[in-house]
């Protein structure tokens, strides 16, 4: 069977696939390793030709002198690795690497494989070994990457019928008809079968990918519904704090209205008191005059000694009313003095009792906020040990299986 490549010499291989290393070295990967050997156990002149099927290669790679080798594998591409040597039958092992994102962050261990190339026989046609003898793929009841079992048997089977129609072959120098036909009937029947398994591994791939976007969709949607909610909260609350601050300065102005008008009807009353004084004097002043006059009219002596009483009475009587006026005006000045007092004392009052309602208000929302921030932080840490518990259950499946990984690299090795 031969190999169809591009031809690279050895030293454009190790420069291209030192550029690829190191181009991709942040990048995250699962690591194929393992050893290549033939049944002679001859290991010198073994390669690995590694084809990124949408990406860069195929790329063509050496093995060490114990036929050892190593790959790294992007994460979401799919890969054929071919190992062959001159003069033997190559085997092909198909990687697809299409991980769901989160399962990516807990890492892979190494994927360790032994491959054994047989001899090829001239004349002898060995299209099955077209196919890939293994594959790997993401199997989420396994949460891991891994082989295909049953292929795995069904190629193993068809091999095993290969290398006897081979047997028979070298025996012989032909191959049956019987088994010629039967190769050719299990090749298409693998064509078809890897069709329909590219096509339901496309179809789950799809859905992978719907079913992530939806669901980035609906956390969007509901952050976003949360936020209108707190939004429309915090509005209300607005509206609420607003619509109590506005009743309160109403309720504050029609008090000092209804004491300024109290006032107002006070100032009037003790107006009107004193004008009526002013006319009852006024009065008292005219009929005092008239007896005057007619004691006049009776006696000039007593007229004269009447005139200088009266005069005295008068000048007596025009004092008292000015004591009794400015009495009245102190006393009215004083009254208002203290209503303006009173006034400006209960308008402070009025003032202090907002100022601490608004104080009060202002440190119910910031309690408010504080408790709020701390069921938040409450629900953070909630989550965060979720998260934790589930890395840790994830780290310590992850471990398991570089376990039993070892094991099995321990078991081979021993062998």
């Amino acid at each position: 069977m031969v190999f169809c490549f591009r031809s690279y010499s050895f030293l454009l291989a190790l420069v291209l696939v030192t550029f690829v290393a190191e181009s991709r070295a942040q990048d995250k990967f699962i690591s194929v390793e393992g050893t290549l050997n033939t049944e002679e156990g001859q290991r010198a002149g073994c390669f690995v030709v590694v084809d990124e099927t949408d990406g860069v290669g195929p790329v063509r790679l050496n093995t060490d002198a114990e036929g050892g080798f190593k790959i790294k594998l992007r994460f979401q591409h799919t890969y054929t690795l071919s190992f062959g040597k001159k003069g033997y039958v190559s085997q092909r092992f198909a990687f697809s690497t299409m991980i769901p994102k989160e399962r990516i962050e807990e890492g892979f261990a190494p994927k360790f494989i032994d491959v054994v190339l047989f001899k090829a026989v001239e004349g002898f046609a060995t299209d099955l070994m077209d196919q890939a003898v293994d594959r790997y793929s993401y199997i989420e009841d396994q949460y891991d990457l891994d082989r295909d079992d049953a292929y795995k048997a069904d190629m193993e089977e068809k091999i095993k019928t290969m290398r006897k129609a081979m047997a028979e072959f070298v025996e012989t120098g032909k191959v049956s008809a019987e088994l010629a036909e039967q190769s050719r009937k299990d090749a298409e029947e693998k064509a078809r079968a890897e069709a329909i398994a590219k096509r339901q591994e496309e179809e789950r791939l799809a859905k992978l990918r719907a079913d992530q976007a939806a669901a980035e969709q609906a956390e969007r949607q509901r952050i976003a519904a949360e936020q209108e909610a707190e939004r429309q909260q915090k509005a209300e609350a607005a509206a609420e704090r607003k619509r109590k601050r506005q009743q309160e300065e109403a309720e504050a102005l029609a008090e000092a209205e209804a004491e300024e008008n109290r006032l107002k009807q006070e100032q009037a009353k003790l107006q009107e008191e004193a004008e009526a004084r002013r006319k009852a004097e006024k009065a008292a002043k005219e009929a005092a005059a008239s007896e005057a006059s007619k004691a006049k009219e009776k006696a000039s002596a007593e007229l004269a000694a009447k005139k200088a009483a009266e005069e005295a009475a008068r000048e007596a009587e025009q004092a008292r009313i000015k004591a009794e006026k400015e009495k009245a005006a102190a006393e009215l000045a004083a009254k208002k003095a203290a209503e303006d007092a009173a006034r400006e004392a209960e308008q402070a009052r009025i003032k202090a009792e907002k100022e601490e309602e608004i104080k009060r208000l202002a440190e119910e929302a910031k309690q408010k906020e504080i408790e709020n921030a701390r069921k938040k932080q409450e629900a953070m840490a909630a989550l965060a040990q979720k998260l934790k518990e589930t890395a840790e259950a994830g780290e310590r499946k992850r471990l398991e299986e570089l376990a039993k990984q070892e094991e099995l690299f321990r078991e081979r090795s021993s062998k």
